[in-house]
């Protein structure tokens, strides 16, 4: 847009603005007003007038989720990121699952210098498509790509090798081109059990140096979950039996895996059962597709003993062993 109709744009604003707080006490209507506002700054370039025009919108009508969207950007570009992370906190509570929010998590990470919001942003939309990645971008190969503009997504004018470095890391996760020597853990434990019989793995994991991430459900958000899951070589699942069958956020957990072909890992299954088990069969059938290696499972009833605890350390030995045994990621 030319900049004598932006300048034009932002006078008739402010007459208008002027009319509707004199007479106006309608706060969505002046809020539509500073949005429109904010846009034809950020048009000219002039972040600091943009964000003091999407904040007085977004402060009239928290509603008015695009303004709190455009304001998280023109943060992003003033450099502002703790500003700009504390509303995007704010907006994903509001819709955890909203596509454009978890592509300005990566775009902020991005600009950051921390990736674990492009990752997980990769393993939540992209993963289940990692083959096409890497296909389109073996035709760029040889092609000086000074900017990424996808069909929907963001747009990268900068760290753009950077981007398709990680992307094309991201895309061997689950196409046979290696994982991170690390461990995810996700467990949930109804009456404790089964998180005594976690911590002895994790002693045995400790044995061994090997890093790893915890995920407590249903506490964690999945999308979380996925991140740490899809790089990780390793992963170790506990979870009690539920009336003949798996702990029932575990089963989602699964569910989601086999969706996003979270695929090629090395697990550990573990849980404890009262009345009688069942987990294992549900787990098994869970799997089937995942071309997973497991671990010897181990399964017991009610509390640990002794014996419990040294098979469970031992457990954790074996899986970390297996793990740095493995080839890693190597783009």
């Amino acid at each position: 847009m030319k900049k004598s109709v932006l300048i034009f744009q932002i006078f008739v604003f402010a007459i208008f603005f002027s009319c509707v707080s004199q007479n106006s006490t309608d706060q969505k209507e002046k809020a539509d007003i500073y949005y429109n506002l904010g846009n034809a700054y950020s048009e000219l370039k002039q972040y600091n007038k943009a964000v003091e025009a999407y904040a007085n919108a977004w402060s009239l009508d928290s509603e008015l989720t695009a303004a709190g969207y455009n304001l998280i950007r023109v943060y992003i570009y003033l450099k502002k990121y703790d500003e700009a992370e504390q509303l995007l906190k704010e907006l994903l509570g509001r819709d955890e699952r909203n596509l454009l929010l978890l592509e300005t998590a990566g775009y902020l990470a991005h600009n950051r210098g921390d990736y674990d919001e492009a990752l997980r942003y990769y393993s939540n939309i992209v993963a289940s498509f990692s083959s096409f990645v890497l296909k389109g971008m073996a035709k760029l190969d040889g092609l000086e790509i000074q900017c990424i503009a996808p069909s929907h997504g963001l747009l990268w004018r900068s760290g753009v090798q950077r981007i398709m470095s990680l992307y094309k890391r991201f895309a061997g996760y689950n196409t046979g081109g290696g994982c991170e020597k690390e461990i995810c853990i996700i467990w949930g434990s109804m009456y404790g059990y089964t998180k005594q019989g976690l911590d002895a793995v994790i002693k045995g994991l400790e044995t061994e140096g090997m890093p790893y991430t915890m995920h407590h459900i249903p506490d964690t958000d999945v999308s979380y979950i996925l991140g740490n899951a899809y790089k990780a070589a390793g992963l170790v699942l506990a979870m009690p039996t539920y009336e003949y069958k798996m702990f029932p956020p575990m089963a989602y957990v699964l569910d989601l895996f086999e969706r996003k072909h979270i695929t090629d890992k090395t697990v550990l299954r573990l849980g404890s059962w009262g009345w009688s088990g069942g987990a294992q069969k549900e787990y098994e059938q869970k799997i089937e597709k995942l071309k997973w290696e497991n671990i010897e499972p181990y399964e017991w009833c009610g509390t640990l003993t002794e014996a419990d605890v040294t098979a469970l350390t031992e457990r954790g030995v074996e899986l970390a062993r297996s793990i740095k045994n493995q080839s890693v990621s190597n783009v």
